[in-house]
């Protein structure tokens, strides 16, 4: 019966979690996954409910094809080293975008130990959506690569900049001021 408490326990605790988990065994077969995993599949065509429980996550990862199969292939790397030891812990950023969104999710693969005799028993697979840390990160580097008056990369904006400079004694017009802020000046 302590069994029966610890496993309804555990499968309260992953199903209280958001990232989407699931735990596969030393031959990567999937045993459980939890609310917030069923929820993303039924939502994303992956099937509902417990679909997934008896997939080799090694396998679909072996056999992906398609955007994102340079990213199942380093996951099927990860994995493997940790269900074989090689590894503590393995973690990819990987995109997963879908018609409607833009989408990135963090994966991470952790051992998973039988707490008695500490004998590895399978590992841990969660999947965090980051996608609100990603369009940060993707707005700040298009802000630092692009001049904020012009919106044009620097490079371009700076030799914009010197051929102004360059012709303006043609034209006849002073550019000393436009390498910083104008001052003006009265005239007497």
């Amino acid at each position: 019966m302590g069994n029966l408490i610890a496993d309804s326990l555990a499968a309260s605790v992953m199903d209280a979690l958001t990232s989407n988990i699931c735990v596969v065994d030393l031959a990567g077969e999937i045993l459980a996954v939890n609310r917030a995993w069923m929820e993303f599949s039924a939502t994303n065509e992956g099937g509902a409910g417990e679909a997934y429980l008896g997939t080799n996550y090694l396998n679909v990862c072996r056999s992906s094809t398609g955007p994102a199969s340079a990213e199942a292939s380093s996951f099927y790397g990860g994995l493997a080293d940790v269900l074989e030891g090689r590894k503590d812990l393995f973690q990819i950023e990987y995109p997963c975008h879908s018609p409607s969104e833009l989408r990135w999710f963090l994966a991470r693969v952790t051992p998973l130990i039988q707490r008695r005799d500490t004998k590895k028993i399978g590992a841990v697979v969660s999947h965090m959506n980051i996608t609100d840390r990603k369009l940060v990160e993707l707005d700040y580097a298009r802000l630092a690569s692009t001049d904020p008056l012009t919106d044009l990369p620097p490079l371009l904006g700076r030799l914009c900049q010197d051929r102004t400079r360059a012709f303006a004694p043609v034209r006849g017009r002073d550019v000393s001021a436009d390498a910083g802020p104008r001052q003006v000046q009265a005239h007497q």
